[in-house]
């Protein structure tokens, strides 16, 4: 719903109305089950609203995580006393096979955190790891602390990006993560 300023014929401000929060349930014929099939090993949807299950296959199996693991590392980067408008330079040690950054660039590190969450840029990660004040160790010892603080208890990280398949979770705390 768009709503124009009042008093302005021409020009000025538009301003969005959001149409009011719906849950998802309504959108299933006669409150039925969801069931479609998704080709996902695991699954889970929640109604954010009434936090009912509307459909689950599998979702406390174990599986790697991949970019979902780039969203504990916001977390533990959000606990940091971070200056956002530090600059940085990318470095060799920051990994490659990455079009989003390069090395030998320079950024922000509010670009760089830009670049790890929209645009999942591994090597922006790294290079926000890299000016956290912590050791790579330290900071993955942090990401699995804060899980388990969280009571993520089926996380396990072992780096920051989600290069490795030995970063784990099931789909019933990736859920909630995301929430």
């Amino acid at each position: 719903k768009i709503v124009k300023a009042e008093n302005d014929s021409m020009g000025g401000d538009i301003h969005i109305g959001l149409p009011q929060s719906k849950s998802i349930t309504p959108l299933l014929k006669n409150n039925e089950q969801f069931s479609q099939k998704l080709s996902a090993s695991s699954a889970l949807l929640i109604d954010v609203h009434s936090h009912k299950v509307l459909y689950n296959k599998d979702s406390a199996s174990i599986r790697p995580l991949a970019s979902i693991t780039k969203l504990m590392s916001a977390l533990v980067l959000l606990d940091r006393p971070i200056d956002w408008t530090n600059t940085t330079t990318i470095e060799k040690s920051d990994g490659d096979g990455d079009n989003i950054v390069n090395e030998g660039e320079i950024f922000t590190l509010e670009d760089l955190w830009n670049a790890g969450m929209i645009g999942s840029s591994n090597r922006a990660i790294k290079a926000l790891v890299r000016n956290s004040g912590l050791s790579s160790e330290g900071f993955v010892m942090l990401m699995n602390k804060k899980a388990k603080e969280l009571n993520f208890n089926s996380f396990n990280f072992v780096e920051p990006t989600g290069l490795s398949s030995s970063n784990v979770g099931s789909a019933n705390d990736v859920a909630y993560l995301l929430k």
